[in-house]
Parts: C-alpha cells; structure tokens; sequence
C-alpha cells in the first residue's frame, strides 16, 4: 500500500507520551500513529452502527456463556 508523508503539529509532552506508547507497543511512531488513526476510524464506525435486538432469552444465554467462560 503505497503511503503518504504528513505534517502534525503537536505539544512536546503529547509527543513524549506518543513516542512512550510507540515504544512499549514495539511500533516506530508512524507505524503507531497509523495504528491508532485506523483503530480511531473503525471505532466511529461501530458506534455508527446499531447494537443487536435481542429477546431477553437471548440476553439471559449470552450471560450465562460468557459466566461459563470465565469461570473455565
């Protein structure tokens, strides 16, 4: 995929915290501000997006799963 070059303007105390988080992710910064401009992006999609209808039967056995799960 072919990239662009951008210029971004930001405090040196946002810019330490970005340098810090790409680091402890194992990510250069511009793979990590990618990332995180890409997560931002999909999150504004799903909450775009309209949460399932489910009957409270349904409600009842994805709560019961997911008790099962974390007690396995």
């Amino acid at each position: 995929m072919a990239k662009e070059k951008v210029t971004v303007t930001m405090s040196g105390q946002v810019l330490a915290n970005l340098d810090a988080d790409a680091r402890s992710s194992g990510l250069n910064r511009s793979e990590y501000v990618e990332r995180i401009a890409r997560e931002a992006h999909y999150r504004r999609l799903l909450d775009q997006v309209e949460g399932p209808a489910w009957t409270t039967a349904e409600e009842d056995r994805a709560r019961d799963v997911l008790r099962w799960q974390a007690e396995a």
